[in-house]
């Protein structure tokens, strides 16, 4: 081999070396970058799987069948502020309010008490604006603390929520008003179309 093959041959192994140094680099750099999304991909679920603790969710809406008062209006205010935090945390407690109330779909025991259990749960839902209780909301549309005199939304907790949710509700409304065996329901429903428009 004479001087410039061996010439070429240097260059050709020094350029080899830089290339795998480069290379090196770069999937170091991409093994970082992949590490810390998954580092924080973790973190945002611990978080969303810690909203709450243990029993805190279902005691704090337990309190919420009260009668108003300070103790209510700050449960209410808490569970509203950590649902907002994370959609995990919304989503745990759209569940846990959903499950509950079509638990408690028909008066039972204190109709009062049964009563506002519907008010603060469907409140929360709407202020949520958790869509994904309209089908439980709308086929309670109906439900009262028996003191009516006309549709108003201060005696109907599932129609006051359904109004505040507003005009995601329409579709399912429309449903109800020309399907619903029901005259009261479609009435209900026409009343919170009329609403929207």
């Amino acid at each position: 081999m004479d001087y410039s093959e061996e010439k070429i041959m240097n260059r050709t192994v020094l350029l080899a070396t830089f290339l795998l140094a480069i290379a090196s680099a770069v999937l170091w750099l991409v093994i970082d970058a992949v590490d810390a999304r998954t580092a924080e991909t973790i973190k945002q679920s611990v978080r969303s799987a810690r909203c709450f603790h243990d029993s805190e969710l279902r005691e704090n809406i337990a309190t919420l069948k009260l009668q108003g008062g300070e103790q209510v209006a700050k449960v209410h205010q808490a569970v509203l502020t950590k649902a907002r935090t994370a959609p995990g945390c919304r989503k745990e407690v759209v569940q846990v309010l959903i499950s509950n109330m079509a638990q408690a779909t028909e008066p039972a025991g204190n109709q009062y008490e049964n009563f506002f259990f519907w008010q603060s749960r469907a409140s929360l839902l709407a202020e949520l604006q958790a869509t994904e209780a309209l089908d439980l909301l709308i086929a309670n549309i109906d439900f009262t603390d028996g003191w009516p005199a006309s549709i108003s939304p201060h005696h109907f907790p599932a129609l006051a929520a359904v109004l505040r949710i507003g005009q995601p509700a329409i579709p399912k409304l429309q449903v109800v008003l020309s399907t619903d065996s029901e005259s009261h329901r479609r009435k209900f429903a026409a009343f919170c179309i009329a609403q929207h428009k």
